[in-house]
Parts: structure tokens; C-alpha cells; sequence
């Protein structure tokens, strides 16, 4: 009897702990199903995510095709990963990095979105709806193109209308990795057009930086029919944008060939110029490409300065670092640049470098003047007597076989130009 009753006890306290044991396997394996379907819900979170930034990435296109695919390939491979670990012990990491590669997934969706409508805002739709505008250009890729860099004395939002004291030919090669920068004076004596006090269009000689005043489109056409070429595309820039740019990019360094402190016409504050490297902020490359009182050229000097500096922000823009600050430089321009390059080309011109990161071969050439034969003379579109400079076509024939020379692939010096 005492052997029943103890077996029976036994018994119980078996069944006991089995129900109990089975409880706890039920209770973990509830507790390990909702472990589960919360890392599965944070694995979907990166998928949305994933596709929304690839969907951004593609659409801006900026990336060259092989690297496209590494991303899309390592995108997936972390999601199956961390899809797959969720009913392993490696739940955790699973988890952890769905979080970590979703948030930054969401900062690179976001920034990609403002690479994208940054670039939108850049190109100026209203400039191509004016007449005797030219619409945007189809460059094929490795083609060679024209674009004139514009920069006028203004500070605030640019405006399409403003003489320019800027005035440089940029001539790119993408296939060579060719940049030819030709500067032309200001105050070039040539035919402009322009419109008179009645709102008329006339056309007559006066200084180069007047055609601006009734639009980048007359300053571009003075320069064609000065050169004879045709000018692809255009980058009107103000001295807000220099600044902003040069900031954005982490400052850049100039090699200037003249060592001078500039005056305060030039820039509220007087910084020292040395021979070789200047490491130059946005407020000193501004004084830096303005002054010209103090050289002797005077604005010649200016666009020798102008090139220097429009050089060293190449250099800095094509360096595979600057990616890096891609999108602080479209914020910092977005309202300070005006440009009728299309998107396509300038997203082509970044996946070309990162695809080939050579350096490019950028050099410069400023034209000078006559200076027997400039003084005052009559500005016959607006008006008054005014200083001007007559311009040297020994040097303007120089500067189009050049341009002629890069846009065919030529591989040569501008020394071989310069007396």
C-alpha cells in the first residue's frame, strides 16, 4: 500500500514537472516567436527602406554601373542575412544591423533626394522659355563641349541679367581629360548687342562686360562671333555662390604666380598673397579674384587670378574626396548658380570620374590688349564714353586653334602660345 502511494506520488510529481517543463517550452517558444517577428519587422523596415534609396540612387544616376551592382548585391546579401537569422542564435546581430543599415539607408534616401532636386533647381527652366535663347544641348558621351563661366558683382539670389567680370571659356575634353580655361577681358572693344532706352534690340561696339546687362544669352553671343565657335553651355555664378562653394568644398588651395595684398575694393579684410601655394578660404579666394588695383595689368592680371582660382576648384571638385561633400556644395550653390547644363551631363561628368579618376590636364590662357590703342572711347548700345580695351587677335587666333586643338584630342602645351 505504502509502495502504490508512493508510486503514485512519483507519479504526480513526474507529470508535474513535464507540464511544467512544457509550459516553460510553450512560454519561450511564444516569447521566441514574437523575438522573431519583431526582427522580421525590422528586416522589412530595411527592405522599404533599400528599395527606396535604390530607387533614388538610379534615378539620379550618378554612379557608374559596376558599382551599382555591388550595392544592389551587398543590399540583399545583408537581407538575407538578417532575414535568415532570426530563427538562429545570431537573432541579435540580425537585428542590429537591420536597424543600423535602415537608418542609414534613410540618410542616404534623404540626401540623394536632395542631390536630385538640387540639381533640378539648378538648371534654370525659365532661362529656356525667353526668346533668341538657345534650348539645352545633347552632348554624347566623350564628346567634347564649350561651357563660358560667368561671374558678376553681385552678392544675394543671381539673377540672368548683370555685367559680368568673370568671362571664361571653359573647353572640356572628357576622352583626353583635357580643360582649357581662356579668360577674355571685360573691357574688350567688340560688337555686342543690348537693347536701348525704348526697349529695342540694337547692336553696335562696346565693352564686353555691357552684353550682360540684358542677358547671359548677348554675352554668350558676343563671345561666338568673337571666337567664331559655338558655346555649348553656360555656369553664371555670383560672389555669394564663390564663397558658399569654396566653404562647402572644405576650402581650396590657389598657386598664385604674383605675390600682393589686396585692397578693401576688393574684399572688406586684406589677406596676403604669396608666390606658389595659398590655402584659401570662401571669403579670401573671393578678394583673391577680385582685386586688380594694385598690378600693373590690372583686370589682366584679374583673369590670370580668375584662372587660378577657377583651376584649383577644379582640382578640388574632381578629387575622389569631394563626394563626400557632394551635397553640402548643390545646397550651397542651389540659389547663387545659374546654368542651362542638363542634369544628365553634369551626373555624367561625376559617374565618368568615378569611374576613371585620373587626374585631368587643366590649363589656362588669359588674353590682353592693345594697349597703344585703347583709351575712351564712344559705348555705341549704352551709350557714354568710357574706358576700353582693344582687343589682340594674334592672341584670339591663338586661343581658338586651341580650343579647336582640345575639342580634337590634341595633346599640347599653352606654353607653346605664350611669348
Amino acid at each position: 500500500m505504502i509502495t502504490m502511494f508512493t508510486r503514485t506520488h512519483k507519479d504526480i510529481e513526474s507529470v508535474f514537472r513535464k507540464t511544467t517543463k512544457n509550459r516553460k517550452k510553450m512560454k519561450y517558444r511564444k516569447k521566441r516567436g514574437m523575438v522573431a517577428l519583431i526582427g522580421i519587422l525590422f528586416v522589412f523596415i530595411q527592405f522599404l527602406v533599400s528599395v527606396l534609396f535604390l530607387k533614388n540612387l538610379i534615378t539620379l544616376d550618378i554612379l557608374p554601373f559596376k558599382y551599382l551592382v555591388i550595392i544592389i548585391l551587398f543590399l540583399v546579401f545583408i537581407l538575407c542575412y538578417n532575414f535568415t537569422s532570426q530563427y538562429t542564435r545570431t537573432h541579435i546581430v540580425g537585428k542590429i544591423l537591420a536597424i543600423v543599415l535602415s537608418i542609414i539607408l534613410v540618410f542616404g534616401y534623404t540626401a540623394s533626394g536632395k542631390v536630385k532636386n538640387t540639381l533640378d533647381s539648378i538648371s534654370d527652366s525659365l532661362f529656356f522659355n525667353q526668346e533668341n535663347v538657345n534650348n539645352q544641348k545633347t552632348i554624347k558621351k566623350d564628346e567634347s563641349f564649350i561651357v563660358y563661366i560667368s561671374g558678376n558683382d553681385e552678392y544675394g539670389k543671381i539673377a540672368q541679367q548683370g555685367k559680368s567680370d568673370v568671362n571664361i571659356l571653359a573647353t572640356i575634353n572628357p576622352k583626353t581629360k583635357q580643360i582649357l580655361l581662356v579668360t577674355t577681358p571685360r573691357d574688350y572693344y567688340i560688337n555686342i548687342s543690348g537693347f536701348d532706352e525704348r526697349g529695342n534690340l540694337i547692336t553696335g561696339l562696346d565693352k564686353f562686360t555691357h552684353a550682360g546687362n540684358a542677358g547671359i544669352q548677348y554675352s554668350i553671343e558676343a563671345l561666338e562671333n568673337l571666337y567664331g565657335i559655338d558655346v555649348d553651355y553656360f555656369f553664371k555664378i555670383n560672389f555669394d555662390g564663390c564663397i558658399n562653394i569654396v566653404d562647402a568644398m572644405g576650402g581650396i588651395t590657389i598657386y598664385s604666380d604674383v605675390e600682393f595684398t589686396n585692397g578693401t575694393n576688393a574684399a572688406p579684410e586684406q589677406y596676403n598673397f604669396v608666390v606658389g601655394a595659398n590655402d584659401c578660404d570662401g571669403a579670401k579666394t573671393l578678394a583673391f579674384v577680385r582685386e586688380r588695383e594694385c598690378f600693373i595689368k590690372g583686370d589682366i592680371q584679374r583673369g590670370i587670378n580668375q584662372q587660378a582660382a577657377i583651376t584649383a576648384m577644379l582640382h578640388k571638385v574632381i578629387s575622389p574626396s569631394i563626394l563626400l561633400r557632394y551635397t553640402q556644395i548643390l545646397d550651397a550653390v542651389s540659389d547663387m548658380l545659374l546654368t542651362n547644363m542638363p542634369v544628365e551631363v553634369i551626373t555624367g561628368l561625376v559617374k565618368a570620374q568615378i569611374n576613371n579618376p585620373k587626374d585631368w590636364n587643366v590649363q589656362s590662357y588669359a588674353l590682353d590688349y592693345i594697349k597703344e590703342e585703347s583709351g575712351t572711347k564712344l559705348c555705341n548700345v549704352y551709350g557714354g564714353y568710357r574706358w576700353v580695351a582693344m582687343p589682340d587677335y594674334n592672341m584670339v587666333n591663338n586661343a581658338v586653334e586651341m580650343i579647336n586643338r582640345v575639342k580634337m584630342g590634341e595633346i599640347f602645351d599653352v606654353s607653346e602660345y605664350i611669348k
